[in-house]
Parts: structure tokens; C-alpha cells; sequence
């Protein structure tokens, strides 16, 4: 999405994803342009993190994607991206422990919980049906329980 000339969020819309056509440099300056104007962008920080662990520069990406978490502190994507990077780096006990934090989120217990008290077994054989009978997109399915259930 290109929200204009000179916004922080349009260069680093500009240059994420860039690294999955492979011109990591380009998606570097980019995402380094968006920081520039403001080093607060937790998106921009885990992006360069992830630009730098597909390059094979795990310790600058590690470091990226710290900042992004200490930026924003939910963000689970950023702990998932930090886990592998650590793999990569064959720190294992800090992989776990990434890992950890992300499952054993008190954010991901409240939706659990969430959808446990909502999922009776007649809904769940409602929702099979629509699957396995009707050939009804599992994602979409899911998505319209969940909305009407008031879940999203």
C-alpha cells in the first residue's frame, strides 16, 4: 500500500516483502529510510530483522528484532522471527525460551479461553459438515463462527 511520498509507513510499506524477490539491499535502504524519519517503527525493526536473518546476518537480525519487541512487546510475529533466528545461531535454550513466550502468552490463554467457552460439539459437527460435506473453505468457516460468535 503506498500512503504517499515521505511517510514512514509508505517507504517501509515500499520496501517490506522486498527480501522475498531477493534484492535485500534495496529493501535495506528502504526500511533504514522509514527508521531514519522514525526509530520507533516496530514493523520497520522487525522487518530489517528478518531482511538480515534471509541474508545470513543472524546476530544483526537478532538485534533488529530485539528492538522491535521492545518496541512493542506484543508483537508475536517478531518473537516467532527471533526463535528461528536464534536456530539459525544454534542458540537453543534462547530459542526455547523465545518460544515460550510466545505460547504461554497471556493474550493467546484469553483467546483460547475465548473460543472454549463459545465451541460446543454441535457447533464443532456444524462446522465439519460445511467442510467435509459442502467443500466449504475451512478459513472461511472458522471465520464466520467466529464472527458470529462475537469473537472477531
Amino acid at each position: 500500500i503506498w500512503l504517499g511520498p515521505g511517510l514512514p509507513d509508505a517507504r517501509h510499506a515500499d520496501g517490506s516483502g522486498m527480501h522475498y524477490q531477493n534484492p535485500y539491499g534495496d529493501a535495506e535502504v528502504q526500511v533504514n529510510r522509514a527508521l531514519a524519519t522514525d526509530p520507533l517503527l516496530s514493523a520497520a525493526r522487525m522487518q530489517l530483522g528478518d531482511n538480515y536473518v534471509a541474508m545470513g546476518q543472524n546476530e544483526r537480525g537478532v538485534t533488529e528484532l530485539l528492538q522491535a519487541i521492545e518496541l512493542s512487546p506484543e508483537f508475536t510475529y517478531a518473537r516467532q522471527l527471533l526463535a528461528l533466528a536464534y536456530i539459525e545461531l544454534r542458540r537453543l535454550d534462547d530459542a526455547i525460551a523465545v518460544w515460550r513466550t510466545v505460547v504461554d502468552s497471556p493474550a493467546l490463554d484469553a483467546v483460547i479461553n475465548a473460543v472454549n467457552a463459545k465451541l460446543d460439539t454441535a457447533a464443532y459437527n456444524e462446522m465439519a459438515l460445511k467442510i467435509f460435506n459442502d467443500k466449504q473453505d475451512p478459513s472461511a468457516v472458522a471465520k464466520d463462527w467466529l464472527s458470529q460468535n462475537g469473537l472477531i
